[in-house]
């Protein structure tokens, strides 16, 4: 009777167990958030919404805002980024497999350069974030020890 007990015991900590690592493992790879972004360089600046979803071992972002360029010209910018990512910990190594600029999208890549990430512009291109959760439902995007995004749970 008592190592029935002790067996029933030990099947259920092992279920338990593996309950919390799925479900831990689960939120580093499934999740989205929308993040506002504000750049400037070279005279040129482009303010936009991110929103980004991570989903197994892909993912991608939306971007929509306007940049500026140095003469001041507004255009518009509307394009998806489709990317791979590992994750090892809180380090998060996405890479960029197609770039999808909208319709609407006026944006250069060569003069969105000078503002983003070759990752954002280009394809097969790495960019590398740590991401922790914010205790919010929302996530922070560092670079090394810099807080690049505040990126709100949706």
């Amino acid at each position: 009777m008592k190592s029935r007990i002790k067996f029933i015991i030990g099947i259920l900590l092992v279920i338990g167990v593996a309950i919390t690592y799925f479900t831990v493992n689960n939120r580093e790879r499934h999740f989205s958030c929308l993040a506002q972004h504000h750049v400037q360089n070279n005279g040129m600046r482009a303010n936009m919404l991110m929103r980004f979803f991570f989903n197994g071992s892909s993912g991608f972002v939306i971007m929509n805002g306007e940049f500026i360029n140095s003469a001041g010209h507004h255009k518009v910018l509307s394009r998806k980024v489709l990317f791979d990512f590992t994750v090892n910990n809180n380090n998060y190594l996405l890479t960029s497999k197609a770039i999808i600029p909208s319709a609407f999208d006026e944006v250069d890549n060569k003069s969105l350069a000078w503002l983003l990430e070759r990752f954002y512009t280009d394809i097969k291109e790495p960019a590398q974030y740590n991401i922790y959760r914010d205790g919010n439902g929302g996530h922070i995007f560092m670079n090394g020890d810099v807080p690049v995004l505040l990126c709100t749970g949706t």
